[in-house]
């Protein structure tokens, strides 16, 4: 287990609606330990990483497609370098149709990492939205985890799922937890009072929640989705 606190960051950027700067200006004002960017590529997450290098900051990419690895919406993460080697998990699977990944310290000091897209329940794949929940519930078993991203449901979506006395499993919602669960993250182009609160971190048991915000200061910097920044510290 990482020992001390981490910052989080979830933000789907639209497909690269959202530039390279503005993702890397959103890591230095939050001072984000780890990030997960839906709809962000392989190009504009290793951007990203250059841009932040430049002001001295070490982070590292890396992009899953799912498991249909010609998926033309993929899924990033940034992990900050002093949290060392992450792996991606091949045999963690993905949510459906939309892709998410796991990945795992290599040295197994660090959080489990869970960077995920559920698709979005609309009439045609409205299995694929309940078998994308039903994966990111399973995934919500160890102390450890933290998932973030969009994951197209609300709290009244999530609760229930897998088994466990947690939001979803062993995961409770740091929204929830700390009284921000009403903030709106999409669409941007709504008050944080009428969007819907669709974007989540996740924590498992492990991780208590301090301070969560809806940053309203990059609605305007191109994606539909606004960033959740969730700050945690480990339980003692």
């Amino acid at each position: 287990m990482f020992e001390g606190g981490v910052t989080v960051v979830a933000w789907n950027t639209q497909g690269g609606a959202a530039s390279p700067s503005s993702i890397a200006e959103l890591v230095l004002a939050t001072d984000a330990d780890i990030v997960a960017l839906p709809e962000t590529d392989e190009s504009a997450s290793a951007e990203v990483v250059r841009l932040l290098s430049l002001e001295g900051r070490t982070m590292i990419a890396a992009t899953t497609r799912g498991l249909d690895v010609d998926s033309r919406i993929p899924t990033s993460v940034l992990i900050d370098g002093d949290l060392g080697a992450y792996r991606l998990d091949l045999t963690a699977g993905s949510t459906p149709g939309l892709p998410s990944g796991v990945w795992r310290p290599v040295d197994g000091s660090g959080p489990t990492i869970v960077a995920a897209h559920s698709e979005p329940p609309l009439p045609g794949v409205m299995d694929q939205w309940r078998s994308g929940l039903s994966w990111i519930a399973e995934h919500c078993e160890d102390p450890d985890v933290i998932v973030a991203g969009d994951l197209n449901a609300t709290v009244d979506h999530l609760y229930g799922l897998g088994d466990g006395p947690g939001l979803v499993g062993e995961c409770d919602d740091a929204a929830s937890q700390s009284g921000a669960a009403a903030a709106g993250t999409w669409p941007a182009t709504q008050p944080t009072w009428l969007a819907s609160p669709i974007d989540h971190v996740l924590v498992g048991s492990g991780w208590a929640v301090g301070r969560v915000r809806v940053l309203t200061s990059f609605d305007d910097a191109g994606s539909d989705h606004r960033p959740i920044v969730a700050v945690l510290d480990e339980r003692s």
